[in-house]
């Protein structure tokens, strides 16, 4: 089945998956891209390792695990989306006008990127001891 949504209905419906909000958003959406994306490395590496093609059923659905954990960052930053996909291409319009380039990459105008992004920030603070309590990374995993 092959169906195309913007960004924002995509949001929606992935947090139709999630828990209820709560202060721990930012640092578990974290902790699953990490995850996610350590699990996505890892197949990438063994079939290297093994002199074999990757799986990519198995690496299309781990991009997705990661793609689903960041509508849950983006809740607990309180944007969504569709706002960070255009900075996003801002970003890469002002740093890559034409193509890209290694030129470009090292002469970035951080006061420009800093400046894009500035209206949309807000503080984040991280529970009291939340890191600590834990001691390990794991992922809430996509219903």
């Amino acid at each position: 089945m092959s169906i195309e949504i913007s960004l924002n209905t995509y949001q929606r419906a992935a947090l139709r998956a999630a828990p209820a909000t709560n202060e721990h958003d930012l640092l578990n959406a974290i902790r699953g891209i990490v995850f996610e994306a350590g699990e996505l490395a890892e197949m990438v590496r063994q079939s290297d390792a093994d002199g074999k093609p990757v799986d990519l059923v198995n690496l299309r659905e781990e991009l997705g695990d990661i793609l689903w954990h960041i509508p849950l960052m983006c809740r607990a930053l309180d944007t969504d989306l569709q706002t960070i996909a255009t900075l996003n291409i801002g970003k890469l319009i002002d740093h890559y006008p034409d193509t890209f380039s290694n030129e470009a990459v090292v002469n970035r105008n951080l006061e420009t990127e800093y400046a894009m992004e500035r209206p949309l920030s807000k503080p984040v603070h991280f529970p009291r001891g939340e890191c600590e309590q834990r001691g390990q990374f794991h992922s809430l995993a996509p219903i």
